[in-house]
């Protein structure tokens, strides 16, 4: 019986997937947008968050952050239905992929860091482009700006880097010589001895009330008087739904504590949350 390592709410995972022997596991580009969709169908599903991913022609690295569900049934969820999917439009049987999924504890910032630089190398690392934002089908063109995907979380990376792009892409330009992604893992894949991630990357993926509701005031072009008024706009609905989102995902605040702060019941934040998240989902993270 395979023995799964432990699960904590939290944790980040570098993640990746090879096609069987090596096969090629996309053909064209509804192969890279099918998966796109089902992976963020997964993060919907079991309240995951990916910080970045890169889609080879024969292999996929994911840097997921999970909540509750543990890192094994999102990967499962995407992988079953997208072997599903391309085996019936290509007309085959069969593994798509090799084995089971490697996936490697993320317990460091600096590993963290390393993972941003290595997963988005991968292309120009493969001689397919020469420069990362040429590569279409991985998130560094998100961080750039040059693309928009609601299920991609992004805030967690630029905290290193004061928001700033072009620090950013100057980073991940640098060398990934002598970087395994890989170490201390046994046979199976596992890793060896996890930690608990360190406070500082947690801090960085999940600042307090005060500074979410600044955020949401920025990103929404509104003020925090606003936001705790009786104004039923529907961009203030949102952002309040939002912060509310936020929190509680981010473990940065209960949503009794988001309501008191909104001057609004817990219940009737709930509600509108509820009855907001198809909207919400389109919201840039």
């Amino acid at each position: 019986m395979r023995i799964r390592p432990a699960h904590h709410s939290g944790a980040f995972y570098h993640v990746m997937l090879r096609g069987n022997r090596k096969q090629v596991i996309f053909h064209d580009a509804d192969d890279y947008r099918e998966l796109s969709r089902l992976v963020a169908l997964s993060l919907e599903r079991y309240q995951g968050e990916v910080h970045a991913f890169c889609w080879m022609p024969n292999h996929l690295h994911l840097l997921l952050q999970v909540r509750e569900a543990p890192v094994h049934r999102i990967v499962h969820h995407f992988a079953t239905l997208y072997a599903r999917y391309f085996n019936d439009r290509h007309e085959l049987v069969g593994h798509l992929f090799q084995g089971r999924y490697k996936s490697r504890y993320v317990d460091s910032d600096g590993y963290f860091l390393q993972l941003i630089r290595y997963i988005h190398q991968n292309p120009v690392e493969a001689e397919m482009v020469d420069h990362i934002a040429a590569y279409r089908w991985s998130s560094m063109r998100a961080y750039l700006g040059l693309t928009n995907l609601h299920w991609l979380t992004t805030r967690c990376a630029f905290a290193y880097f004061d928001g700033d792009r072009r620090r950013l892409l100057h980073f991940v330009q640098g060398s990934t010589q002598g970087f395994d992604p890989w170490r201390n893992l046994d046979h199976r894949g596992y890793q060896l001895a996890p930690q608990q991630a360190t406070d500082t990357l947690r801090r960085a993926c999940w600042p307090d009330l005060n500074a979410l509701l600044t955020e949401a005031c920025t990103r929404f072009g509104v003020t925090l008087e606003d936001l705790q008024s009786d104004d039923r706009r529907r961009a203030l609905t949102l952002a309040r739904c939002w912060v509310g989102q936020q929190a509680q995902s981010g473990h940065v605040a209960s949503l009794t504590e988001v309501a008191r702060r909104l001057n609004r019941s817990p219940a009737a934040l709930s509600r509108s949350i509820a009855t907001n998240r198809k909207r919400l989902e389109n919201v840039k993270r």
